[in-house]
């Protein structure tokens, strides 16, 4: 009975700290203290994990894999940060407090100039150095009240001068929900983050304050001192502006601007029915006025301030082809949320081109595994639903807008992935066919196949995953002769030659558990140049597909490796080989 006794006592001991180390997400809503208004888009943050959200526009956040005993921060400029420890029993509404006001310690004064040179002088700092972080996109548009797209995407952002200055992708999905079987699409939304410059004037978005000078703000805005703040040794000032007089096309907003270095922490910029945006219909559709609100905070590293995040909502109001007026309601979102830190891009040379977002994220096969394993900062909220849209609506290197009548180009927008179905160009015109060359190597400076190695790896739950396609790319692809079996043949074959180094490559992968990044390009580079100089061989040993013999030749080489046989396949079996 003894040993039973102590065999039970032992159980109940173990299980209280089974429970401790069980995971739970949080859900809670971040509201103002005073009046219990919701805060959009602070950030929530565990300092165990290192990951992160922001609440949405109701305040409402949620946060998955805590642990009893987790530090959480939340924070919002303006207000103090708020430190909270993780437990089941989580609070469901955090209050914010407000950074106590100073403004009755500021001196009254009898005119605003002093705003107008808070402005100007806050202008003048905002030079900074280039910092990389990892960054999370987000996009949703509605029309009629229901979502018809989402665009869900991580990259390495590049970011200096208080702007967003590149965008290099890592992964993204796209879903788009037909209405009336017509689509509506934001095909370079992420430019807009790095398209906008709060600083300078442009012919693409309203002036705000700190775009003009000083002569010109004076006379186009009226400033306001709505209060002051100490944030640590700071005095920050917040300033509301207005455009002077009626029907400007101006932003109105506010401008949060550290008094004691001169330096902007945070903006809110809002249009009602601009006709100055960034905006272009596609097809038929007419724009006929749009709205935006452009919010962005800043955060501050080694003595200067960089992008923290930035949200960008916008309706436009157009008329479709039918004459039918329509509003499309989207919102987007990013956040920089890893500075030091950098994904392991995609081995891949992307073509900037139009559609450039769609383009590049449908570029590859759906990657269900990175998806549902990344803890990455996203909006943990949205999960369920954005899973369930982009399962119903997904889009995968389809052809989503024709190609432009005035482009030239022989094929289609989309990446083509190498299968075993053939793929046919469109002759060129004739004018492109017929101009004279000057290189007689097989006329090489008249066609041009963009033949590249894709490889994403990741290590997801401490497992190797990767993505590995051979692609042609249409961007960068031309073929200018009158076009022949022999020709289609000789294009299928050189893209060949990569699909035989992706799967040697995709041997040798298998083998490794945690190739090292180096590891990694090295493999990468050899396959790549082993298809480049195969390739080169094949082209000068066929001529470019002319002589039969050796084209019989490298045709055996290929089916041995893929098992397919071009020559049969475009009516080439029976040609006289002879030369």
């Amino acid at each position: 009975m003894k040993k039973a006794a102590i065999l039970l006592l032992l159980i109940f001991q173990a299980i209280p700290g089974l429970s401790q180390n069980r995971s739970f997400s949080l859900k809670a809503t971040v509201v103002h203290k005073k009046i219990n208004a919701p805060l959009p888009y602070a950030n929530v943050f565990n300092q165990r994990l290192k990951t992160g959200t922001a609440t949405n526009l109701e305040g409402y956040f949620e946060l998955p894999n805590n642990r009893t005993g987790d530090t959480i921060t939340i924070s919002y400029l303006g207000y103090l940060v708020k430190t909270i420890i993780a437990t089941p029993d989580f609070p469901r509404q955090i209050q914010l407090q407000p950074n106590p006001s100073l403004l009755a310690e500021v001196v009254v004064r009898s005119d605003d100039s002093y705003l107008y040179e808070l402005v100007r002088q806050a202008r003048k700092n905002s030079r900074t150095a280039t910092k990389i972080s990892k960054t999370y996109f987000y996009l949703e548009t509605k029309l009629f009240g229901k979502p018809v797209e989402i665009i869900e995407a991580y990259y390495n952002g590049q970011y200096a001068n208080y702007g967003t200055t590149g965008l290099q992708l890592k992964k993204g999905r796209i879903g788009l929900r037909p209405i009336n079987k017509r689509y509506f699409s934001s095909t370079e939304s992420s430019r807009l983050f790095s398209m906008y410059d709060v600083f300078a004037r442009s012919h693409l978005f309203p002036d705000n304050p700190l775009s003009i000078k000083r002569g010109a703000l004076k006379k186009r805005f009226s400033l306001s001192l709505r209060n002051t703040y100490q944030e640590g040794q700071s005095k920050i000032y917040v300033v509301n502006f207005h455009p002077k007089g009626k029907g400007s096309d101006l932003f109105h907003g506010t401008l949060w601007i550290n008094q004691s270095n001169d330096r902007l922490l945070k903006f809110s910029l809002n249009i009602h029915n601009s006709g100055t945006h960034p905006f272009t219909p596609i097809g038929y559709n007419r724009i006929l006025g749009v709205d935006m609100e452009i919010t962005t905070s800043f955060t501050p590293i080694d003595n200067a301030l960089f992008l923290n995040s930035a949200d960008f909502n916008y309706n436009v109001s157009y008329l479709d082809s039918l004459g039918h007026k329509l509003e499309a309601s989207t919102k987007a979102f990013s956040k920089a949320y890893g500075y030091g830190e950098k994904f392991n891009l995609p081995y891949f040379e992307f073509t900037r081109q139009f559609h450039q977002d769609y383009r590049n994220i449908v570029l590859t096969p759906y990657d269900a595994v990175f998806w549902e394993g990344t803890t990455e900062f996203r909006f943990y909220d949205r999960l369920d639903k954005v899973e369930r849209f982009i399962k119903d609506n997904h889009i995968e290197n389809n052809i989503i807008y024709a190609d432009r009548e005035d482009s030239g180009q022989q094929l289609q927008w989309n990446y083509i992935h190498w299968d075993k179905n053939r793929f046919k160009m469109s002759q060129a015109p004739v004018a492109k066919i017929e101009t004279p060359t000057y290189l007689r190597r097989y006329n090489i400076e008249k066609y041009h196949l963009n033949v590249k190695l894709y490889l994403d790896v990741n290590f997801i739950r401490d497992s190797l995953t990767y993505q590995l396609i051979s692609i042609l790319d249409p961007a960068e692809t031309f073929y200018y002769f009158y076009l022949k079996n022999t020709d289609h043949a000789f294009m299928n074959m050189y893209f060949d030659l990569m699909e035989v180094q992706k799967r040697k490559l995709e041997a040798e992968l298998k083998l490794m558990n945690h190739p090292t990044v180096e590891q990694l390009d090295a493999l990468h580079q050899t396959y790549s140049d082993n298809f480049k100089r195969e390739a080169e061989k094949f082209a000068a040993e066929t001529r470019r597909g002319e002589r039969l013999r050796k084209m019989a030749a490298w045709s055996d080489y290929i089916y041995d490796q893929l098992a397919i046989d071009n020559l049969k396949l475009f009516g080439l079996e029976e040609v006289d080989f002879r030369e």
